[in-house]
């Protein structure tokens, strides 16, 4: 088994989870002569020129001007968010973006005994014209008292756009459970077709790994590991199985492999299979394809498994048909819930597959 310091990560996909009880909202209206809405603060930043204002329910970030790769946005009070200790609560909102901002979005509080700063990112640098609905799951390791923060992230000087947020909740756990919702990813994915039996998909083969270890790193041959510097993790690759094991972890990230890049054709449909299992109730498996759209200048993902757990093999055939040439990634992870997380997501049985229709 070969163990991997964290070096770092790209991309971060939120957790999409059902609502159990009555949440805390965030209600977008009453603004200041800022146009900050009631409830909210400011938190300008010297670098960007922005603009804020409350319409139709739904929070504005306008900038104007961007002089370095910085942050601005509003926040909640802190002293009025009061998370205990072992309750897992779940995060809720909207977003959209216009022009080049970016969405960042996270829970932010002091830690009493060290007087440090620590957060709990769950939207981080993206980008969707639409409204896209997030949902985060959050579960601290002491009670605490948080703030969130709604950014807009420009990455580049002189670009300008806007981040628009709405419907914001955070769902106390403590309510009756009740059944979980479908799922949403934290990006539009294109026309996809539900999960099949793998026997039922024929055609040209243009992905399959053979899950021998050529390299003695533990991982697939034409993978590499995409990795986060607050989680331990080892790679192993034994019997057909590739197995991405966190070790340690003090952050609700993602860690696991990334394939080369292959070409998909509009229009035509692939076929996404393989098998997982997980071990441990704080690591779930996470799959997508991302890629680069040039047209609109930023990246998209479409979500093969949603962070799923299940301690028996599971078999996944998802179907998915571009809407332009696309060269994506194939990504293999394991997502990690916070505290102390630990356990593994194993892969086996990998093709994707050009549908003869």
């Amino acid at each position: 088994m070969k163990r991997v310091k964290m070096l770092a990560l790209s991309g971060f996909l939120a957790f999409a989870i059902g609502s159990q009880a009555e949440p805390f909202t965030v209600k977008i209206a009453n603004p200041d002569a800022q146009g900050v809405a009631a409830g909210l603060t400011a938190h300008p930043n010297p670098q960007i020129t922005a603009k804020f204002a409350v319409v139709d329910g739904t929070q504005e970030i306008n900038i104007t001007d961007t002089n370095a790769p910085e942050m601005v946005g509003v926040a909640t009070n802190y002293k009025n968010w009061k998370f205990e200790k072992g309750v897992s609560y779940t995060i809720t909102l909207e977003y959209k973006t216009q022009d080049q901002a970016l969405a960042w979005s996270a829970l932010n509080w002091r830690q009493d005994s060290t007087g440090k700063f620590d957060s709990f990112p769950f939207i981080e640098s993206k980008q969707s014209e639409d409204w896209q609905k997030v949902s985060a799951t959050f579960t601290p390791a002491y009670t605490l008292n948080a703030n969130l923060l709604l950014r807009a992230y420009m990455k580049t000087p002189g670009d300008v756009g806007k981040v628009s947020y709405r419907n914001i909740a955070v769902d106390d756990g403590k309510a009756k459970p009740k059944a979980e919702t479908a799922p949403t990813s934290a990006v539009a994915s294109p026309a996809a077709t539900p999960p099949q039996e793998k026997k039922a998909v024929k055609g040209e083969v243009i992905l399959e790994p053979d899950f021998l270890d050529k390299d003695g790193k533990g991982i697939l041959s034409g993978f590499g590991a995409s990795l986060n510097p607050k989680i331990e993790t080892a790679f192993s690759l034994v019997d057909k199985v590739q197995t991405i094991k966190v070790v340690s972890s003090s952050i609700a990230e993602q860690v696991g492999l990334g394939s080369r890049d292959f070409n998909l054709k509009k229009g035509e449909d692939y076929a996404f299979q393989f098998d997982y299992r997980t071990s441990g109730d704080k690591v779930k498996a996470i799959v997508f394809i991302s890629w680069y759209d040039a047209a609109a200048k930023k990246f998209d993902n479409f979500m093969i498994v949603q962070p799923a757990a299940s301690a028996k093999w599971e078999s996944v055939n998802v179907q998915f048909k571009p809407q332009t040439d696309i060269s994506p990634t194939l990504q293999i992870r394991a997502v990690t819930v916070p505290p102390d997380a630990t356990g593994s997501v194993e892969y086996r049985a990998l093709k994707i597959i050009r549908v003869q229709n």
